[in-house]
C-alpha cells in the first residue's frame, strides 16, 4: 500500500514538474512574441496624434489571465512589456521610466485577480476582468497626468538616444495619451476573451472545457 502511495506521489510530481516547465516556456516564448509584435503595432492618426495598438501586449496577458501574476510577470520581463522602452524612450526620455513599467504592473494586476476569480467557486461581478480594470485605470490615470508630467520636464536625458526628447507635454496631449490607453487595454482583454472562448485556445493552455449541463426530458 505505501509502495503504490509513493509510486502515485512520484507521479503526481513529475506532472507537476512537466507542466511547471511547460508554462515556463510558453512564458517566455509568448513574451518575445509580444516584444517583436509591439514594434510592427497597428498606427491609427487622430491628427495631430497617431494612435499605436501595441497588440503584442496581449500575449503576456493572454498567460497572465490563465496561468496568474507568476507567469505573466515571467512573461512581461521575457520581452512582453519591454520593447516599449525602445519604441517610447527615444520621445519621452526620463518619463519612459514612469510611463513604462505600469504595463509589466498592469498584466500583474490581471494575473492576480484571475487567481482570486480561480479561487472562488461563486461569481462575483466585482471581480470580473472588465471592472478590476477600472481602478487601475484610475492609478494610471493619475500617474499620466502627475509624474509623467514632472519627469519630462527634466529632460532631455544624458543618454544620445534620447537627446531630442520632448521637455514639455501641452495638458491636451496627456489627455489624449489618458484615453488612448484606457482604449487600448480594454481591446487587449476583449482580445483576449474572444481567444479563450476557442477550444484550441483552451487546449494549448491545458485549461479544464466547461461541459453544457445534461438535458432532461
Amino acid at each position: 500500500m505505501q509502495a503504490r502511495k509513493a509510486n502515485k506521489d512520484s507521479g503526481n510530481s513529475e506532472l507537476n514538474k512537466s507542466g511547471s516547465a511547460y508554462k515556463v516556456t510558453i512564458s517566455i516564448i509568448f513574451g518575445l512574441i509580444g516584444f517583436v509584435i509591439n514594434f510592427h503595432g497597428f498606427n491609427y492618426l487622430f491628427p495631430p496624434y497617431s494612435v499605436a495598438i501595441l497588440i503584442g501586449l496581449l500575449f503576456p496577458m493572454l498567460i497572465s489571465l490563465n496561468w496568474g501574476w507568476k507567469y505573466g510577470l515571467l512573461s512581461a520581463l521575457a520581452g512582453g512589456c519591454q520593447s516599449i522602452w525602445w519604441i517610447w524612450g527615444p520621445s519621452n526620455g526620463y518619463a519612459t521610466f514612469i510611463v513604462v513599467p505600469p504595463f509589466t504592473l498592469w498584466v500583474i494586476w490581471h494575473g492576480y485577480f484571475a487567481y482570486l476569480r480561480r479561487k472562488r467557486k461563486d461569481y462575483r461581478w466585482w471581480l470580473n476582468k472588465y471592472i478590476v480594470e477600472i481602478p487601475f485605470r484610475i492609478l494610471s490615470t493619475i500617474n499620466l497626468y502627475t509624474l509623467a508630467r514632472w519627469a519630462i520636464t527634466l529632460n532631455p536625458p544624458p543618454w544620445d538616444w534620447a537627446a531630442n526628447s520632448a521637455n514639455v507635454i501641452p495638458m491636451h496631449f496627456s489627455s489624449f495619451v489618458v484615453v488612448k490607453q484606457a482604449v487600448v487595454a480594454y481591446i487587449i482583454l476583449l482580445l483576449a476573451d474572444v481567444l479563450l472562448n476557442f477550444g484550441f485556445v483552451k487546449r494549448f493552455f491545458r485549461l479544464k472545457e466547461r461541459t453544457p449541463p445534461a438535458k432532461t426530458a
